[in-house]
């Protein structure tokens, strides 16, 4: 059990599935308080992950609250009953996410609307809100999850790439800003991971976009985002692959844009 940990008040995004799921989990092991947020829909889901909360972790406090985070009015409802609970909170994990693979031209301009909607607006949103009861308290962390996407584009995952590159740009600006409040703003890049996401993906156009390498294993991931959180790291890129492309792609993007390439057409 982190000591850097305990006690924190933490609001996961996300949290029915997948890394928000797992981070729900190793945020609770290391002895936080959790709330846990996922769209409409999924609070049977959300309730069944509190029940197995409260068994393996009976000191802890869990708060179920469904939530639309691309409404700005429904993130601002939870925040306040998160706080009228929690008294403040101390992290903010923006995990919730929505995929799309296919062309750009390809792709329907109502689907990168909705896309946009909850992986962009959706961290604007829980950030904006949550802010004012940071800086009350003197401070905080706030922990986007990005994808190495965000700082390279891959064919067939433009649109996505697109609002991950939109988590990276807000992050580092934000990082700027909120230091005088004593916040820091944590950005954690996974690769692929092995999690429902691509099931539930947007797929624009004809073509199929194939990548043969197994994604990541949620809980590792959380576990990363947890020391990270522990360690008030700045960034994290979680994979090899994903630290050889984005050091490549600095000195050579010309060479890291071929090799995109070969690996596409061979994963085909």
């Amino acid at each position: 059990m982190d000591r850097n940990i305990t006690s924190k008040k933490v609001v996961i995004t996300g949290a029915s599935s997948g890394i928000g799921r797992s981070c729900v989990f190793n945020f609770a092991e290391n002895g936080a308080n959790v709330a846990l947020v996922s769209k409409h829909g999924e609070r049977e889901r959300l309730e069944q992950i509190k029940k197995e909360l409260n068994g393996l972790f009976p000191d802890i406090e869990a708060l179920v609250r469904p939530t639309d985070v691309s409404v700005h009015d429904d993130v601002r409802d939870m925040v306040k009953d998160v706080v009228a609970q929690f008294k403040k909170v101390d992290i903010l994990v923006n995990c919730a996410g929505v995929g799309m693979h296919g062309p750009i031209v390809e792709t329907v301009a109502e689907d990168l609307y909705k896309l946009m909607a909850v992986n962009f607006y959706g961290y604007f949103h829980c950030i904006k809100e949550i802010y004012p009861y940071m800086k009350h308290n003197g401070g905080g962390q706030i922990i986007n999850i990005c994808s190495l996407v965000g700082y390279k584009a891959f064919p067939g995952v433009g649109v996505y790439s697109a609002s991950k590159h939109t988590v990276k740009g807000l992050s580092d600006a934000l990082r700027f800003e909120l230091e005088k409040d004593n916040i820091s703003v944590i950005l954690v890049s996974p690769s692929n991971c092995d999690t429902e996401f691509n099931s539930h993906s947007f797929h624009e156009g004809k073509e199929e976009y194939i990548y043969d390498k197994k994604g990541m294993a949620p809980d590792y991931v959380a576990k990363e985002i947890v020391k990270a959180a522990a360690m008030n790291k700045r960034e994290v890129i979680l994979s090899r692959e994903g630290q050889i492309v984005t050091t490549l792609n600095r000195l050579s993007p010309t060479l890291t844009d071929m090799l995109i390439k070969y690996t596409r057409k061979k994963a085909k």
